[in-house]
């Protein structure tokens, strides 16, 4: 068989990376991309190859042979990666697909995920290398490669159906699920086991967050308890008390040691976890707080709730500043990048929205899914450097003690 060796060199960070991929001859540029792609980890849509020796793009259909007989073998192409703007990843129902990628900037899906059979109600996602984790109405979890848009692998261990939250240490190769069965899950996201299963709660877990580098987690549940668990030594250390109904969502800073819950008793409280008390307690949202983000640093956080808003809050006062209205049913995810004072939230209506949070306006974006679940962005870095209004949000305060 005619094989062409390509000489793919790319910048990154400032430093040469060289790469030879061995292809056949009668490939396309398009299947040097999937190439690419794999072994790179850079999406397609993010590829822009170049003939070495003109800088003049490729075109998809060129073959590889035709370049190597103008150029010769190895074949050099220099790869530049464009950046695509805001990416974001949701989960949840659809006729078709319960997982999607979409390009918010350009209002377009890049991706739809059709591996699941049943709903998508949790993800974490690893955008630099191109995986993410979900969690639904299925018994296990699903490993996926985002850049091909399939299950790479099920990651079993639960035992019962519905797994409602999911968080993960990529870098550490960790992660932690916890749902109906009423236990949380660590998994070795290298080899796909369950390395240790957490006993404690007396019903079904709707959130967690994991700190790989301490050792340490935190659950939500039904039993309307948070757990703050120590992985060392496999039980809990701390038991939060005091919300009236379900705790079902979480958001933690663990350097500053701090956690925000929001509960079906449509109250969102911050925690202490140094010593286990409540510092404040937020009320505005008049139905179950189903989804929240946290920014210690600017002492600001934002919550979505089954009355079909975003309250977005001042930590230090405990008072809501703003009401972000737009869906027309529950709000059950949101994620914010507080340096752009930006943020994206997903509805039961099939709605994505990105906000302003300094006017309160929003973009829509109407999803492939019936319902949105859950939802993950990758923030591009400001293209400019702060404004003195932004920097000044920037800059750290003292939280309630």
């Amino acid at each position: 068989m005619d094989v062409v060796t390509v000489q793919v060199s790319t910048t990154h960070m400032g430093v040469l990376r060289s790469m030879p991929i061995h292809m056949p001859g009668a490939a396309t540029v398009a299947n040097l991309k999937d190439t690419i792609c794999e072994n790179m980890r850079v999406l397609v849509q993010e590829q822009r190859l170049l003939a070495a020796n003109s800088g003049d793009a490729l075109e998809d259909p060129r073959l590889l042979w035709e370049l190597r007989a103008q150029v010769g073998d190895p074949l050099p192409i220099t790869l530049v990666v464009a950046p695509l703007g805001l990416l974001v990843l949701g989960g949840g129902l659809g006729a078709s697909s319960r997982l999607c990628l979409w390009d918010m900037d350009r209002s377009e899906a890049l991706q739809e995920f059709t591996d699941t059979a049943d709903a998508v109600l949790c993800t974490a996602v690893d955008w630099h290398g191109q995986r993410a984790l979900s969690g639904g109405w299925e018994v296990s979890l699903r490993l996926w490669d985002l850049a091909h848009g399939k299950t790479t692998h099920e990651l079993a261990g639960h035992v019962e159906c519905g797994i409602f939250c999911v968080a993960a240490d990529w870098a550490a190769q960790r992660a932690l699920s916890g749902g109906q069965d009423r236990t949380l899950r660590l998994w070795d996201i290298q080899t796909c086991c369950n390395i240790q299963t957490l006993i404690g709660h007396t019903h079904p877990i709707f959130c967690a967050a994991l700190d790989w580098n301490s050792l340490r987690a935190l659950s939500g549940s039904q039993d309307r308890c948070i757990r703050y668990w120590s992985l060392e030594r496999g039980e809990t250390v701390q038991v939060l008390r005091g919300h009236a109904g379900t705790v079902m969502c979480l958001a933690v800073d663990w350097q500053w040691q701090r956690v925000l819950s929001g509960s079906w008793d449509c109250t969102l409280r911050l925690w202490d976890l140094t010593c286990g008390e409540m510092l404040i307690e937020l009320r505005g949202h008049s139905h179950a707080v189903l989804c929240v983000t946290m920014d210690c640093t600017s002492q600001r956080a934002a919550s979505g709730s089954a009355d079909n808003m975003i309250c977005v809050w001042e930590l230090a006062q405990g008072t809501c500043i703003r009401q972000l209205c737009g869906h027309v049913d529950m709000v059950t995810s949101v994620d914010a990048d507080w340096t752009s004072q930006r943020a994206v939230s997903g509805s039961k209506d099939g709605t994505l929205r990105l906000w302003d949070l300094d006017s309160g306006d929003s973009t829509v974006l109407q999803g492939r899914l019936d319902e949105l679940r859950c939802v993950q962005a990758r923030w591009q870095p400001p293209q400019s450097a702060q404004s003195p209004n932004a920097a000044s949000r920037a800059r750290s305060k003292t939280l309630p003690r």
